[in-house]
This record gives structure tokens, sequence and C-alpha cells, in this order.
């Protein structure tokens, strides 16, 4: 089960806890902003062009979600030809998560403290001054207003106080007693069977592929045939079948996979078979063939990462709950969308401030 663009656009969309969402991250052990090269002025949008940009792919409670914003996400990963409408929908999905996160903490009157902005601005501003650029002539060049600028620090720093509030020692040792596989060490050496599925699979076809698994599963348990060999026979893990390995994926720890994947995986007996599970892939069997149980967790040495995996978990139930309610409405991948690179339409996101989370 390989990294996609799918799981590879996941990652962009999670707020830190003890960093700030900004396109000029500090990095590690140099005290200050890195500020990137922009591409040289090129001549003004026409209407046209702009309004291209500013069309809109999908709107949520009535906030749209543009053309420019989906194209300065997906420009930081290379697309695969053929992969495109799973980028669109990937693409489009996180982008929605990201405005009703920014929408939850906007109904909640979740507070940003408006120097701290300001003083994030100047530095950022000082950071393209000292490396012969300019802070305007960024946002220009990937047709970002500051204002936008000022919305993307202020959720990010909205994010942190909420999460600074929320996550008292008492909740974080709760949280760490409830999952103390993901803090003590403890990894699991399973092999999977994978059906694909596309995002916008029918339930139909879900109920296709489970059925199909759970035949195999059937088949594996009467001794018919082994797990390795029914893997090499029917997964359609692109791993796999480049290099056939039984469905093997070796030694992991929790969360590596996604939640759905990891809590089957960490859950099963070993030897034992999971029934049908679902993710972002498609639809799996899981057979644990090892396990190696980690120590005791000390709260204070691991406060931090207890802290930062809390902040996760806690955004993904907001956004699964602000789903639930949220008026969502996603027009159809415009068919000239990938037609050029992204990179020449909307410039990439560490060229300046990104879109707020």
């Amino acid at each position: 089960m390989r990294q996609s663009v799918r799981s590879g656009l996941a990652a962009l969309l999670v707020f830190g806890v003890s960093s700030m969402a900004l396109a000029q991250q500090t990095p590690t052990g140099t005290g200050k902003a890195a500020a990137p090269a922009t591409r040289p002025a090129g001549p003004a949008l026409t209407k046209e062009q702009q309004a291209k940009l500013n069309e809109p792919l999908a709107t949520v409670n009535g906030e749209k979600i543009t053309r420019a914003q989906f194209l300065t996400l997906i420009s930081q990963y290379p697309i695969p030809p053929g992969s495109e409408q799973s980028a669109y929908t990937t693409g489009i999905d996180l982008l929605i998560n990201t405005r009703l996160l920014t929408q939850f903490l906007q109904q909640n009157r979740v507070p940003a403290d408006t120097a701290e902005i300001d003083k994030i601005i100047d530095e950022q501003r000082k950071s393209f001054t000292e490396n012969g650029t300019s802070l305007e002539a960024a946002l220009a060049d990937s047709n970002t207003t500051i204002d936008q600028m000022r919305e993307t620090i202020k959720t990010t720093l909205q994010w942190r106080e909420f999460v600074k509030k929320t996550a008292t020692d008492s909740t974080l040792k709760a949280y760490m007693e409830a999952n103390k596989d993901v803090f003590n060490g403890t990894q699991v050496r399973a092999s999977h069977i994978q059906l694909n599925l596309e995002p916008t699979a029918t339930a139909a076809q879900k109920a296709a592929a489970k059925e199909k698994l759970l035949k195999i599963k059937k088949e594996v348990e009467s001794g018919t045939i082994g797990f390795a060999d029914a893997a090499n026979k029917y997964s359609e893990d692109p791993s796999n079948k480049e290099q056939p390995s039984g469905g093997d994926l070796r030694w992991f720890p929790r969360k590596v996979f996604s939640e759905p994947f990891s809590a089957a995986a960490f859950s099963l007996p070993k030897g034992k078979i999971s029934d049908p599970v679902e993710t972002e892939y498609g639809m799996h069997l899981i057979q644990v063939t090892d396990r190696k149980d980690g120590g005791p967790v000390q709260f204070e040495r691991f406060r931090e990462k207890i802290l930062n995996q809390y902040a996760v978990d806690e955004q993904n139930r907001i956004v699964a709950e602000m789903r639930k309610k949220a008026k969502i409405e996603i027009k159809p991948m415009p068919s000239d969308l990938f037609a050029a690179k992204p990179a020449d339409a909307a410039p990439k996101a560490k060229d300046a401030a990104p879109k707020a989370k």
C-alpha cells in the first residue's frame, strides 16, 4: 500500500500545534525563515485569466473554493498521467475539510491576536527583503492578497489557541491511555490483500469488493490457498503487482497508514484475518503476522508528541462533525484543469503565503 497523490495531499492539510502554517517556515537550526526565490514577474493577468482563476469548483456553506486555490494546492505534487480525476477529487475534498475547520473556528469565536498577525507579516516581509525580493511581489505572483495572507495566519493562530485551551493535561493523559499503541513503540508486521476503489466508488461497487474479499477470506481460512498466495493472486496493490511479496507490509508503527487500516491491524491477534476494511485506497483484508509490544509511556517525556497527535485527531473529529451538517456542492472536474502545468496558472504554495487551512 504505497503513498499516493491522495495520502501525499492529505499530509499538507494538518495544522501544526508548535509551528506556524506559513509558506516560509523556519528550517531546523537556522533561526530565520527561508525565503524562496520567486519567479520573475510576468505580464499582468487578463480579465479572462483572472476570471478563470476565480472560477468556483466547490462551495462549502456558500463559501467558494476556486480554481486558483486548487491549483496552488495541487502544484506541490506531480500528478501522474491518468490520475487527474483522483487528484481532483482528493484535492477538493481536502480544501473542503480546510474550509470546514476554518468555519468551525469562526463560529466558536476563537480569538487571534492582531498584534501577533502583524508581527508575523512583518517578519515575512523582512525575510523576503533580505533575499532581494518583496512579500508584495510574491503575493502578487501567486494571485494572493495581503488580506488572504492575514486570514491564513489568523486561522493558524486560532487553531493553536483552540488546542491550547482544550488540550489540558488531564485530557492529554486520558487520550494517551486510550491510544497507548501510538506512543509506546508497539509495532506490527502485517500483510494485506487490496481491491482498488476510486474515491467516487458507489455503494454497489464497495459492496462488490467486500463480497469478493469475504470469499477470498473463506478460501484462506479453509486452507484452499495461503494468505500470501492469495495476495499475489488477487491483490490490486500496485506495489505487490510490481514486486509480488504476498502483500507483506513489513513492520510498521501505529498511525503510519490510514486510521481504519491501522486500527484493524493493531487490534488483530497474530495470525488472524480481518473482515474487509475500507480506506482511501480501496478495500482490504489484513493478516497480522507478528507483533512487537512497546514499553511504558512517561507522560512528561512524550507530552509534545501526545499533544501533536491529539491535535490531528481532534481536527479530524471536528471536520467529520462539521461535514454531517454542511451544505457542500462540488462541480465536475473542468476538462482544461490539468491542460497546463499548475505552476503556470497558479504558483506553488511555497512561493507565497498559502491559503487558509
